[in-house]
């Protein structure tokens, strides 16, 4: 997760991602800020497909 992202949680802010693993596996990750302590806590493992534009939807 890029930094700036991180930085911009508050004080006992938290978020959850998917991040992707160099092998292509996918997991949903914590990631919490508690004054200036970053925590990330693996939460499950997780499948996102990529949303494609389907051309037969067109009226």
């Amino acid at each position: 997760m890029p930094r700036p992202l991180i930085d911009r949680l508050t004080d006992e802010g938290r978020t959850i991602v998917a991040l992707r693993e160099k092998s292509g596996a996918q997991k949903l990750v914590l990631i919490r800020k508690d004054k200036s302590e970053i925590t990330t806590k693996e939460v499950m493992d997780v499948l996102f497909v990529a949303m494609v534009k389907d051309e037969r939807l067109k009226a």
